[in-house]
Order: C-alpha cells, then structure tokens, then sequence
C-alpha cells in the first residue's frame, strides 16, 4: 500500500518520496530542492523557488533554505538570508565575512557584531520553553511552524521562542 503524507514514505513523507524529507524530489537530504541536493530548501514547501530577499516579510516560521551557500531562515515575520560556509565551522573560528545565522542539519551556529568567532550548538530535539537556558547567542533553530533565538537578556542566555 502506498502511503500519502505518511511519516516514512510516500508523497509528503518525512522519510522519503516526493517531498520528503530525507529523499526524493523536495527533500532534505537529496533530490530537486533537497538541502544538499539542489536549490529549493530543507523544509519542503515552506521554502520558496529562488532566494528571497533579506529582511523580505515571511509567514512560514522555522522555514530553513539553502541557496547555494547562502542560508535563509525566516523568523520574526523575516527572511533572513546570509552567506554561510558549506560545512558547519569549527567552534571559535574566525567568522570572516559569512553571516549571522548558519544551520547545518541539528547545528545551529551563530556570529554577531559583538562576537567574531563562530558559536555552536546543537538544537534541542523539541521546541525549547521560551526563557530557558541556551548556550550560544545568535543560534536560531527551526521547528515545524515556528522558531527559537538563542539571545543574551543582559544578565543570561535564554531562549525566545515566539
């Protein structure tokens, strides 16, 4: 039996076939708009045909696509689209010219003007609480319709999670 929209197969599946999301045309490891194997994205068809603009509005919180090297990631009813190295970077190097926000797979890694080596983490498996604890200021991780930003609050590093 052929399923459709199922969890580990079929048209829309999160494992496979058309749209899914570790193969087949529109997934997040291979195929036409896969994350590695072609322009188009890694959350299906939240990501649009070509790069959006920077700082363009969004309505699909938590969206990740990649274009080329360059990552666009929309939050906060933005895209924001930066140039990101191919391979997630080693922690504390140097960020050079690439962007703010860089995620690779459940990597999220993060560079601001007030820290010019590269930061971090590994994404909670779920959606974290809004106000806990995180470890990397700028690491934005994405979640089915929404986000969380790792941010300092002036006296420690929580999560915003909208």
């Amino acid at each position: 039996m052929r399923r459709t929209g199922g969890a580990t197969g079929g048209t829309g599946g999160a494992t496979g076939g058309t749209g899914g999301a570790t193969g087949g045309t529109g997934g997040a490891t291979g195929g036409t708009g896969g994350a590695t194997g072609g322009t188009g994205g890694t959350t299906g068809n939240q990501c649009p045909g070509t790069a959006p603009a920077n700082n363009s509005a969004c309505t699909a919180a938590g969206a990740m696509c990649k274009y080329g090297n360059n990552q666009c990631t929309c939050w906060g009813d933005q895209w924001h689209c930066n140039p990101c190295p191919a391979n997630a970077p080693s922690q504390g190097s140097n960020c050079g010219t690439f962007g703010y926000a860089c995620n690779y797979d459940s990597t999220a890694c993060g560079c601001d003007f007030q820290n010019t080596d590269w930061q971090c983490l590994t994404c909670p498996a779920t959606k974290p609480a809004d106000e806990s604890t995180c470890s990397d200021q700028s690491a934005v991780c994405p979640y089915t319709g929404s986000f969380c930003r790792c941010r300092w609050t002036g006296s420690a590093m929580r999560w915003d999670c909208p």
